[in-house]
């Protein structure tokens, strides 16, 4: 499938020697070895870049304890992220999400105030088209905004490289920090989502990001948004607007798909 690339700048010829080898030529035994080639602090990477595409999105401001999408087709064998925001007094609870014969995981949440941000990821070797019921358990919510995002390129298996949360009341922006180094600068996706106690004004993403979602909804008055950028040039994500009010964000370092190796090759 993918393109390889081997970084040979340490690249270098060893001479006939004994080698902890086992009887598939692999390194654990003590056979003898005619002579090899070995690549010294090397790394090996899959050419994939992540290319996100939202598949739906949407919002309800209608009091209800579950809250459908609209319906959509996901890809067999193909990441997606959910991104739920949902209100209520004290605090949005937690949903329960299925649909499109996806199994979900759940990622990261962070609750401000009234307003709580759950991201989830979901993938399925035989998807159908389909909503995505959001659910919460009996209890009811004063609304609910959602995305929906294809991640065509992104590991099949374990996606989430890591995850950062935040959030604060009285504010302009927000912002948090990625861990430093991603795992493939090159090819992973580094993608922020969002949401604010304010829904007027847009959310004005920070230079190198690019929009994906920014949508809004009143009675609950809240704005949600999301954005993404490839590789890790940048370590802190933020989005910013002009009223002073309280936000949330879930930051995600997504992982390409294809085979990774660090250390000496031979």
């Amino acid at each position: 499938g993918n393109d390889v690339q081997v970084d040979m700048t340490q690249m270098r010829y060893r001479r006939p020697r004994r080698l902890p080898l086992d009887s598939s030529g692999n390194p654990n035994g003590g056979r003898y070895c005619r002579g090899f080639w070995e690549i010294g602090n090397s790394k090996l990477t899959s050419g994939t870049q992540i290319t996100p595409a939202v598949l739906t999105n949407g919002v309800n401001n209608v009091d209800a304890t579950s809250y459908q999408t609209a319906s959509v087709t996901p890809i067999a064998g193909r990441p997606v992220l959910l991104v739920v925001e949902n209100t209520k007094t004290g605090g949005g609870d937690a949903p329960a999400v299925s649909g499109g014969g996806l199994e979900f995981t759940s990622i990261a949440n962070h609750t401000q105030g009234t307003r709580r941000l759950t991201a989830f990821w979901g993938i399925s070797d035989t998807p159908v088209a389909g909503v995505i019921t959001l659910d919460f358990a009996g209890v009811t919510q004063t609304g609910c905004q959602w995305q929906v995002i294809d991640l065509a390129g992104a590991h099949p298996t374990a996606p989430i490289v890591q995850s950062k949360t935040g959030g604060s009341a009285g504010v302009t922006s927000i912002s948090v920090t990625f861990d430093a180094g991603f795992g493939d600068a090159t090819n992973n996706l580094a993608l922020a989502c969002y949401s604010k106690s304010q829904d007027t004004e847009a959310f004005t993403e920070e230079a190198g990001w690019t929009q994906l979602v920014d949508q809004s909804d009143t009675l609950p008055n809240t704005r949600s948004g999301s954005m993404q950028r490839l590789g890790g040039s940048d370590l802190s994500p933020s989005v910013s607007w002009t009223t002073s009010t309280g936000a949330n964000m879930i930051a995600l370092e997504i992982k390409a798909s294809g085979a990774t190796a660090t250390g000496n090759i031979y």
